[in-house]
């Protein structure tokens, strides 16, 4: 149904029964439901992605992006994703990336320690718009 026939199928409040009642607030959530997944299905998403190791005692990488990003207002997910030798819990733990439009910084709660890594997948979303 479009906006214009749930415009035209109206039910006047004076005649409106509670079963005509509900199915014009179920058309108007419909309606509502459409309308926003049309606005986030037009919202051009650009995601870069990659990889950055965490190794010995370091408990923070920094990884430089290929392309320079047009500002810093990119959201940037960082997961463990493989280690080698036993890394502590903590090195599994991200606590903050400091973003910059040329790089990225993870660090994490602490160091993996000597002879051992945490390897992060790390994706960044930011909207087009957002340019």
């Amino acid at each position: 149904m479009s906006a214009a026939d749930a415009l035209q199928n109206v039910i006047d409040p004076a005649s409106a029964t509670p079963a005509t009642a509900q199915q014009t607030a179920n058309d108007a959530k419909a309606l509502a439901t459409a309308a926003n997944n049309r606005s986030i299905a037009n919202r051009n998403i650009i995601r870069t992605f990659g990889q950055v190791t965490i190794t010995g005692t370091a408990t923070s990488q920094t990884f430089e992006f290929e392309e320079e990003q047009p500002n810093a207002t990119y959201n940037l997910v960082a997961t463990p994703t493989g280690f080698t030798g036993t890394p502590v819990f903590e090195a599994f733990v991200p606590v903050t990336i400091d973003k910059s439009t040329d790089e990225f910084t993870l660090h994490v709660s602490d160091a993996p320690g000597t002879g051992n890594s945490v390897t992060y997948d790390w994706q960044l979303r930011r909207n087009d718009e957002d340019e």
